[in-house]
């Protein structure tokens, strides 16, 4: 899946939406948010193609409202929740006299974007489930 996202940031980051919205000067920060914005559900769906390739992305489309609602109501929670961890995970270093200096990439994406890791559970949850024959 990080992959998948990886390629599609890539992608969108080299094509002409990402020189529309240097042109149209937005702000870096919001220029990630909303490039990642497309390309997290275009990874998450490409991701579901594996699984399953008759799946339309209409069908797909169908799935993201519920599970931005969930994402939305996770996320404070999610975000605290990650936080903990790797606070923990800083204090397991220190102790063991690592700098805990060199987790600050993941810690940093991973407050940023772990808490979206919800939005991608629950769609692949519920199509799943719909997928599943029992």
């Amino acid at each position: 899946t990080f992959l998948a996202c990886g390629v599609v940031c890539a992608l969108v980051s080299g094509s002409a939406v990402a020189e529309r919205l240097e042109r149209a000067s937005f702000p870096p920060a919001l220029r990630r948010v909303l490039l990642a914005t497309v390309a997290y559900p275009l990874a998450c769906y490409l991701d579901l193609l594996r699984t399953s390739s008759s799946l339309r992305f209409r069908d797909f489309l169908s799935l993201i409202p519920r599970a931005l609602l969930v994402t939305v109501g996770l996320f404070p929670l999610l975000l605290i929740g990650i936080g903990a961890i790797f606070l923990a995970l800083c204090s397991v270093l220190e102790h063991t006299g690592v700098d805990p200096h060199v987790i600050n990439w993941p810690i940093y994406y991973g407050v940023l974007y772990g808490p979206f890791a919800g939005f991608y559970f629950d769609i692949k949850r519920r199509f799943l489930g719909k997928s599943d024959p029992s």
